[in-house]
């Protein structure tokens, strides 16, 4: 696990007042702060402070999906600990230290509390499970990665590197699954308060589909697995000697639907809470794309090439590339032509947002049940903060200039960001990718009574 634990900070002396080295808001709009004071570091909650302690990983600071608990890592005595809480304002916070390890991953935390993160103590790597103050560990490992919880905290899932160069293999509530040589993709899915997992692995007999422990295969290759939004249903895109299959996980076994084809774009794989399975064929006369066993969009014979594809629901939008221009589709009817498109999200009710590139401005285009929008944008928008939230707002995206970070809401430019929410955003403590960076700004508005 050497390498997945979280940078610690180092605290020099400051001023007797404390200061924020990274901050978080939850939904509702409560601010968690880790503050700093004369090289003592504490998690606060709407001003409310848990311990003073030497060190706090600041970017291994997780919060449950219902922002009622919390939990991070900090340095003991030379050890590393995991804390964790109720994330509450109100009265005392009572946070609880864990055991101690040589080094500790940065935590999950489910909405009932329960805390899961990858501990080393010498050459040994376990994944611990804290749940209502007991801690219970899994299997010896050389390695963890992509820890996952149920919403209950009852089931765990994560891939495990195996000692002994043996592989690697796919762990469920504590029990290793098949070693396998090598793993191209692992993916989990909530369905309800159950836990899927999905992972594309290697053999000596070649490639396989491994969903929910159960391998189908083997294939010549595997281009990408998905899941349906709401976990029912899962898809793969697979490759055997006549050619490249769209397949559907129905009944426990992997069922081809659609195919041979030529070539599937792997990043157009989506999968629909109906079971429906949608990709983009590859052939001589342009790209085609699928929905189940049917051609719902033939994009010839213009040698258009569908190059992203959005699911959600039973909604499906994509973007087919064309000479000079790209089309934007929703359920296979053309809602715009522009020159090219920046970023796209949407929404289970069928709101598309998309930035676009018209001449020289960036616009954002909402298309929504009877209308469309748009507005024109003075600074290009940055990657990955164009979004649709599902608290009732209709878009959100940031405007980055060279003096400012402006969130964009409805259409409508908000004031710029405060140097310092600039600085706890983008600096070195904050979010730097784009789903991070958009949930800290939806959060900072949200926060911020917009």
């Amino acid at each position: 696990m050497r390498g997945a634990a979280s940078l610690l900070v180092a605290l020099g002396l400051a001023s007797c007042a404390a200061s924020p080295l990274a901050r978080r808001w939850t939904a509702d709009g409560r601010v968690i702060e880790v503050q700093h004071r004369m090289g003592m570091a504490a998690v606060s909650v709407d001003g409310v402070r848990g311990q003073w302690l030497r060190s706090i990983a600041v970017n291994g600071m997780s919060m449950s999906s219902n922002g009622a608990h919390l939990a991070y890592a900090a340095r003991v005595e030379g050890q590393h600990v995991i804390f964790d809480g109720p994330a509450t304002s109100a009265g005392t916070r009572v946070e609880r230290a864990g055991a101690p390890f040589d080094e500790v991953g940065p935590p999950v935390v489910a909405a009932d509390g329960t805390v899961a993160y990858a501990a080393r103590r010498g050459h040994a790597t376990r994944v611990v499970i804290r749940r209502v103050g007991v801690e219970r560990a899994g299997p010896r490992t050389c390695g963890a990665t992509g820890i996952a919880l149920s919403s209950d905290g009852r089931h765990v899932a994560y891939l495990a590197t195996l000692c002994g160069g043996r592989g690697v293999a796919v762990v469920r509530d504590h029990r290793l699954g098949a070693p396998a040589e090598a793993v191209a993709q692992f993916a989990v899915a909530a369905q309800g308060a159950a836990l899927r997992t999905a992972a594309i692995v290697r053999s000596a007999r070649g490639w396989h589909v491994d969903l929910d422990g159960a391998r189908s295969g083997p294939f010549d290759a595997v281009g990408n697995i998905a899941f349906s939004d709401d976990g029912r249903h899962a898809g793969a895109m697979v490759r055997d000697r006549t050619g490249w299959h769209v397949a559907r996980h129905y009944d426990g076994q992997l069922t081809r639907v659609a195919g041979p084809f030529v070539a599937l774009r792997p990043e157009t794989l989506g999968v629909l809470d109906d079971g429906a399975i949608v990709a983009a064929a590859v052939t001589v006369d342009g790209d085609q794309l699928i929905r189940a066993a049917q051609v719902v969009s033939a994009l010839g014979p213009h040698r258009a090439q569908v190059r992203r594809v959005a699911t959600a629901g039973a909604t499906v939008a994509f973007v087919a590339e064309e000479p000079n221009r790209e089309t934007v589709y929703l359920n296979a009817t053309p809602v715009a032509v522009v020159a090219q498109v920046h970023d796209l999200a949407l929404a289970p009710d069928g709101r598309l947002v998309i930035s676009v590139m018209e001449g020289a401005h960036e616009r954002v285009v909402l298309v929504r049940p009877g209308g469309v929008d748009r507005w024109r944008l003075a600074h290009p928008l940055i990657a990955g903060t164009l979004g649709l939230s599902p608290n009732g707002w209709n878009a959100l995206a940031v405007t980055g200039a060279s003096a400012a970070l402006v969130p964009v809401q409805d259409g409508a430019l908000r004031e710029p960001l405060a140097d310092a929410d600039r600085r706890l955003l983008l600096g070195p403590w904050g979010p730097r990718s784009g789903p991070a960076l958009r949930s800290a700004v939806a959060a900072l508005a949200t926060a911020r009574g917009r």
